[in-house]
């Protein structure tokens, strides 16, 4: 995904405390912690992950991002690998991760960008899956979230004091539509974590913020589905990683 790396930043490989901010899962930190076994790591999940770490080394905690910091010492790398859209307002957990770093400690964001991508026109302008991109991107910036600000990572890490930041672009296909077999793997992966969330994260946006109907949302989403699992539609996804050091 990342050129099979867990992150870009190039930190040292004697870590004291590493954050993981919105770990889902949890498989980040624990294959973190694997490369790591010197460093503590904790995480920020939802309350039914607590617990299922068998590293040691790994703490799952259900916390906001504000309150875990206000409670806890200097971190050699915070690091967020999952959409700050469900986090909260990126630039203030910019802002506070500079501030809880150990001076040269570095902070790390992984994050997929609105809209969906596509260069050879196999996308139709008035495919659902492109008026359903338009839509999440409109709501989200509506409510002071845009899921295209991973585009401003790296002035607002700039803004925070963060110095040496960098930014590297991924391209992550929608789905298995490449030829390539690593591609098509991970199209697949792509398209599977789409589906999985589809529903959920639409219908709360357009009823909510678009002031849809469910009967709406429904219909919509039927041929986004048929869009995100069609091989003959050529769509990606822009992955930004963007990481800063905090001054010596």
């Amino acid at each position: 995904m990342m050129d099979n790396k867990l992150h870009l930043a190039p930190t040292s490989k004697h870590l004291h405390n590493v954050l993981d901010v919105g770990t889902g899962t949890g498989i980040w930190a624990m294959d973190f912690a694997d490369e790591h076994p010197s460093a503590k790591n904790s995480s920020l999940t939802t309350p039914e992950q607590i617990g299922r770490s068998d590293r040691s080394s790994t703490t799952f905690t259900a916390a906001s991002f504000t309150v875990l910091l206000r409670n806890t010492v200097s971190f050699n790398k915070p690091m967020s690998t999952a959409p700050i859209f469900a986090a909260g307002r990126p630039q203030l957990i910019i802002d506070s991760s500079e501030s809880c770093l150990k001076p040269g400690g570095w902070f790390e964001m992984q994050e997929l960008a609105f809209p969906v991508q596509c260069d050879d026109n196999s996308l139709p302008k008035d495919s659902a899956l492109l008026e359903w991109s338009t839509l999440m991107l409109d709501a989200t910036t509506r409510i002071g979230q845009a899921l295209n600000n991973p585009n401003n990572y790296e002035q607002w890490m700039k803004d925070a004091g963060f110095t040496n930041v960098q930014t590297v672009l991924y391209r992550w296909p929608g789905s298995p539509w490449p030829k390539k077999r690593e591609d098509k793997e991970l199209g697949l992966w792509v398209m599977m974590n789409l589906l999985d969330g589809l529903h959920g994260f639409t219908m709360a946006l357009a009823t909510r913020v678009l002031g849809w109907t469910v009967e709406q949302v429904e219909r919509l989403l039927v041929d986004v589905r048929k869009d995100v699992q069609s091989k003959k539609i050529h769509t990606y996804w822009v992955i930004y990683d963007v990481y800063g050091q905090k001054p010596l």
